[in-house]
């Protein structure tokens, strides 16, 4: 597998490797979370190339499926990997944005049956990913300095609380 190569079998197996509950869309950015949320660095290198085959699986961008899915997982990601006061902190603003999608995508694109059973499903998978938020956030490593830096590269906080 060329993703153990890049970042090794240990980091992977530490973390979990990808959550099979998200099947795909957003499982890069949730293990990409959970490796920085455990102590693992992310370079940015400008030089480099990746060639994606975007839509490979599904065949197809911007249908149904993928929304379902990336719509739901994103919800997922939130809820696990967010730490602590960021949680907290975030949470109306990803509730507003969450209320934001589901009206457009009603409204303006005809596709509400899919936003809306995205978003149910992402509600009723809740109690699951809380518990597995518990276990990431207790193997956490990662200060919420470090984590906010990363959300936001315009601050530069260093002394904020490890956990």
């Amino acid at each position: 597998m060329w993703l153990q190569h890049y970042i090794g079998v240990a980091a992977l197996q530490k973390v979990g490797g990808f959550d099979d509950d998200y099947f795909c869309y957003i499982e890069d950015v949730d293990l990409g979370f959970r490796l920085r949320l455990a102590g693992y660095r992310c370079l940015y290198v400008p030089h480099s190339v990746l060639l994606h085959v975007g839509s490979g699986t599904t065949g197809v961008q911007n249908n149904n499926f993928a929304m379902y899915h990336g719509h739901r997982n994103m919800v997922w990601t939130f809820v696990k990997d967010m730490p602590g006061v960021l949680f907290w902190l975030l949470l109306p603003l990803h509730v507003a944005l969450n209320l934001a999608s589901i009206i457009w995508f009603t409204l303006r694109r005809g596709r509400g049956d899919v936003i809306w059973r995205a978003k149910r499903d992402a509600l009723m998978g809740l109690p699951k990913m809380w518990r597995k938020r518990r276990h990431i956030q207790k193997a956490r490593v990662a200060s919420i300095a470090e984590v906010w830096q990363q959300l936001d590269r315009r601050l530069n906080i260093t002394k904020l609380g490890r956990k």
